[in-house]
């Protein structure tokens, strides 16, 4: 069982979804094979930029809602692909209410959606003051050729309850758009090959790249396999379009040679547990 993962680390022009679909119809067209199942990935936020601060709610639609289904007909001749993109998400319970949400989009519709969990409070970030958390219920997998996929956006990678919990229900790969500035670029490939192989998980890691109100990304895209080594890794501060073929063969092997999810003891959830316990009261 075999899928190919496109790391589409393209720019995003700030509050334009159209000329942002545009540029996922090209990579489409130019990038996909109808034959070969393929997921397409996209960074945080792609659909409208991230740094578009107030006209968030604006710019926010409900899923599926025009942008979707207008991904929706771009593949209706891509049977075999599916689309990953970050958005704002205008909720429909509660109404009103906005998540910094990942949609998986297929010519069938739309097939999952995550939430963020965690937003950054420090440096130049904002998201707080915009975006509600998703919810602490667990998201389900989304099923594709054999695969079983999971989500989770950039500052969430920091807290590794997420990843774990997606690992434990069964995920082979686990997708993490970003939008991760300059500041951030020592520490996301330490923290993605620690969550690659604590979980024996395929990570594909897709970032923004360029300047948005004068703040720079620095891309660095990469998909690691199980045992944390780069499959494939994309530019430095330009954009760049790469992907590669994973199996899940891969993945049996990786759990032979560190058999991390066999080890796996609940008495260590208990310890955490308690230690939050301590830890909030």
């Amino acid at each position: 069982m075999q899928i190919r993962v496109i790391l589409s680390q393209v720019s995003s022009e700030i509050g334009d979804k159209e000329a942002n679909i545009d540029k996922i119809s090209d990579i489409i067209e130019g990038k996909v094979n109808k034959n070969e199942y393929t997921l397409v990935l996209f960074p945080e936020l792609y659909l409208t930029g991230y740094m578009i601060k107030e006209m968030v709610f604006k710019l926010a639609e409900e899923i599926p809602g025009p942008s979707t289904k207008r991904i929706q007909e771009i593949l209706r001749d891509y049977p075999k692909t599916i689309v990953a993109l970050g958005t704002p998400e205008l909720g429909f319970f509660p109404r009103g209410v906005v998540y910094n949400s990942y949609v998986f989009v297929s010519s069938n519709g739309v097939e999952e959606i995550y939430r963020k969990r965690h937003f950054p409070t420090f440096g130049v970030f904002d998201e707080h003051r915009y975006f509600k958390p998703g919810p602490s219920s667990l998201p389900n997998l989304l099923e594709f050729n054999g695969f079983r996929i999971g989500s989770q956006i950039c500052y969430d990678t920091f807290f590794p309850e997420i990843i774990r919990a997606l690992s434990l229900i069964g995920a082979d790969l686990v997708v993490i758009p970003s939008a991760a500035p300059t500041a951030s670029r020592p520490l996301w490939p330490k923290i993605l090959y620690s969550r690659a192989v604590e979980n024996t998980v395929f990570v594909a890691y897709v970032n923004t790249v360029g300047y948005q109100d004068d703040l720079e990304f620095f891309g660095e895209s990469r998909l690691i396999d199980p045992l944390g080594k780069d499959i494939v890794v994309a530019s430095s501060y330009k954009e760049d379009v790469v992907s590669a073929v994973i199996d899940i063969s891969t993945l049996i092997k990786a759990r032979s040679a560190r058999p991390v999810q066999k080890d796996i003891d609940f008495t260590d959830v208990l310890l955490l547990y308690s230690a939050y316990e301590e830890h909030f009261s």
